[in-house]
């Protein structure tokens, strides 16, 4: 019986049966020695407790290495390995024309318990070799950084001069995500950390005097990579990849091995697999002197802390240690603690709790420009303070997240459009997996329908690549019928130039999914595409037209500027009515207020801001409010706003000028009607209509909708004339 046939078959192995061993040709030099029959029912009783008590044969390599010992004893000989034996050196990139400038900085005044804290810490240092002394001119200063584990403080240097000088260097890392949703797929999971990790990466001796410091007891530099340094980052990642790949390893990587800098973390479904990658990764670091911090390490787990979250079997779930310090934040008192609220907020809830985005949506959209620059307690209202604490209540929640799993055969993608966002739903064995919606700019609100969805289907899948790529098969899920023909159509030359698009930038699926129609009721992401938030207006009324300005308190109590201009108005024969402290005119049989000058500009401005509602809803606000030439003066407010989107030139559509002359839309040439949809807005019926020639699209309403009827409109459709179709829609 063999057992992990899967791993073997990664491994590229070759089974001896003379020899009793298996040979693994894609990872150099690996021999494993089959067991035999007798001893299998011994190995098939072996369980992670077993493992932690010490029970578990080693390889005979690591027995000879380290006689007598179990895996955690051998970690923790490999914690007390000092760095720089097989990995190479690191050249700092400096810029050209800065290789010989000399950077010198004073150290800080600072009080005598921190400079207890960095001698302590740089003559641990110098006992591992990480420092030495140093005669060097360069001299940088100390950064004390608190951490949440011993010795509870981290010191880096303050390289910013050097960072200065220095090229860019990028190593390429995989998105924490993803790496967390492919972690989450293994039963068995241990996670490994480094201990100080860049200290491990040996620094060149030419550049070490460039990395100079000094403290009481005199003037040390850097033998390895310090904290502090752009670049450091991703030159260890870089060598901790050769160190995990190092011997044919990198067939194991990504398959049972995940990393994220200095994180690592192994995952497999047998505990027998799971010992031979612990013992392959802990050969590379023996080898390459990396040394791992035992406190933080964790072994055969079946769930693991992992990038910020609990990572289970097939389950995600914030870290409850952060849901814990989020409960004890208190309100906000500036912009920096809101956007730092809301990115702690975002890592917990977007995973598994979508009513998080229209919530965090309305702290966000309301320090926007200008917004951001007026006082804060201007804008921090009751509303978002309740705001803030219902978000808070949401982290209390019991949040679980299912992740994605490739071999599914029961995936759905569900997909929405609507005037106000777009929304996409992906689920699994009828569980959330995940959610994504963005909002629509002002052109892709007025879509057609059709186009909507389209627009909707393109979006979401391209928003899901990752995942729709790596699946199987998968079932794409609409409430616009329409779109099943579109899918269908073989030939998309001929298709509006938006279509065709979409269309190929969403080819690479179609191999592996099947476009299916239900009922908008049972569409997922028809409710996540309507979850965003509509601004709502002030209440306006006669005996409350502004926030702040009443007709009680006599804020529209007439000046003598005012009653010149009233008595002008009346000589045109329009009706007022005097009303003590205030003014009445009777326009378009209902009675308005008459706003003084004094305060037309002021209530103007509290009814546009904060929210910088437009010229339609200014006008409705102050629907019970009358002033002469009020529409010209909205304009001329809106226009002086930091948020007008207007052009200088007085004309913010850019229409051109043979488009403004016609007021009907007419065509060069026949119709050849490829599709025909209507649809109902605002009471009003539409007709949506594609010419193939002209490659564009038609939508106008729809004449006498009660004597037609849909079947016999659809059946017309294809062999209607122009001039039929004219009359139809009113040209």
């Amino acid at each position: 019986m063999i057992i992990g046939r899967n791993l073997l078959k990664s491994l590229g192995a070759i089974i001896s049966f003379r020899k009793d061993e298996i040979i693994c040709i894609n990872a150099k030099r690996c021999k494993v020695k089959m067991i035999k029959v007798s001893e299998w029912a011994q190995l098939s009783e072996i369980t992670a407790l077993d493992f932690l008590n010490g029970g578990i044969p080693l390889p005979d390599e690591f027995q000879r290495m380290f006689p007598g010992k179990d895996l955690r004893e051998i970690a923790e000989v490999l914690e007390g390995i000092p760095p720089d034996r097989d990995i190479k050196p690191v050249r700092l990139p400096f810029k050209e024309g800065h290789e010989d400038m000399i950077v010198n900085t004073p150290p800080r005044a600072r009080p005598s318990l921190d400079w207890d804290r960095i001698e302590a810490q740089v003559k641990d240092w110098l006992a591992h070799g990480k420092v030495e002394k140093s005669s060097s001119p360069f001299n940088t200063p100390h950064v004390i950084a608190p951490k949440p584990t011993p010795p509870f403080f981290r010191l880096a240097t303050d390289f910013r001069r050097i960072n200065e000088c220095l090229q860019p260097y990028k190593f390429p890392l995989r998105k924490i995500d993803e790496l967390i949703e492919e972690l989450a797929l293994k039963k068995y999971k241990s996670g490994i950390d480094q201990d100080q990790a860049y200290t491990q990466i040996p620094v060149d001796k030419r550049d070490r005097g460039k990395l100079a410091f000094s403290t009481r007891n005199g003037k040390y530099h850097f033998c390895c990579l310090p904290y502090g340094l752009v670049i450091s980052g991703d030159l260890y990642c870089q060598r901790k990849h050769t160190v995990l790949t190092h011997d044919g390893a990198d067939v194991l990587l990504w398959l049972y091995i995940w990393t994220y800098v200095d994180d690592d973390s192994v995952g497999t479904d047998t505990v027998i697999c799971h010992i031979f990658i612990l013992c392959v990764i802990f050969d590379r670091f023996l080898i390459f002197g990396f040394t791992i911090r035992i406190a933080k390490c964790k072994w055969l787990v079946l769930e693991l802390k992992y990038g910020g979250h609990m990572v289970g079997y097939r389950c995600i779930k914030p870290n409850p240690k952060k849901i814990d310090k989020l409960q004890e934040l208190p309100e906000p008192t500036n912009l920096k603690q809101v956007r730092s609220f809301l990115q702690q907020v975002a890592w917990m809830l977007r995973r598994c709790e979508p009513e998080y985005v229209e919530l965090a949506s309305r702290i966000s959209s309301a320090f926007r420009k200008p917004n951001d620059r007026r006082p804060f307690k201007e804008v921090w209202t009751k509303d978002l303070s309740e705001v803030f604490h219902y978000l808070k209540t949401l982290c209390k929640k019991e949040l679980l997240n299912v992740s994605f799993d490739p071999k599914c055969r029961e995936t759905y993608l569900y997909f929405d459009w609507s005037k106000h966002a777009i929304g996409g739903v992906l689920v699994q064995r009828e569980e959330i997996v995940r959610v994504w919606g963005r909002t629509c700019n002002t052109s892709e609100a007025k879509y057609p329908p059709v186009k909507g969805e389209n627009l909707a289907y393109h979006d979401v899948q391209m928003a899901f690549r990752p995942y729709l790529l790596s699946c199987v098969f998968y079932y794409a899920v609409t409430d616009q019928r329409p779109l099943l023909g579109i899918e269908n159509e073989v030939d998309i030359r001929e298709m509006d130039p938006m279509f065709t698009k979409w269309r190929e930038n969403t080819e690479q699926f179609r191999h592996r999914r099947k476009l299916v129609y239900v009922m908008g009721s049972k569409n997922l992401a028809d409710f996540w595409s309507r979850l965003w938030p509509r601004k709502k207006l002030p209440e306006v009324n006669c005996a409350f037209v502004g926030l702040s300005f009443s007709v009680e308190d006599g804020d529209f109590k007439l000046t003598p500027e005012d009653d010149e201009e009233l008595t002008n108005i009346a000589k045109s024969g329009l009706t007022l009515n005097g009303m003590g402290n205030h003014v009445k005119a009777h326009i378009h049989n209902e009675w308005r207020t008459h706003v003084p000058m004094r305060l037309r500009v002021p209530l103007v401005r509290e009814l546009h801001g904060p929210t910088h509602i437009g010229e339609r809803k200014l006008t409705q606000a102050l629907s019970k409010c009358y002033f002469p030439k009020k529409k010209q003066f909205l304009k001329n407010f809106l226009k002086s706003c930091e948020c007008s989107k207007a052009k200088h030139s007085g004309n913010p559509r850019c229409e051109s000028e043979e488009s403004k002359s016609k007021s009907t839309i007419s065509a060069q040439r026949d119709f050849d009607i490829v599709q025909v949809d209507t649809y109902k807005f605002k009471g009003m019926h539409y007709l949506t209509c594609a010419d193939v020639r002209s490659k564009k699209l038609f939508v106008e309403p729809i004449k006498g909708w009660k004597q037609l009827s849909h079947g016999s409109l659809k059946g017309s459709a294809a062999t209607t004339s122009p001039l039929s179709l004219a009359s139809l829609i009113g040209m």
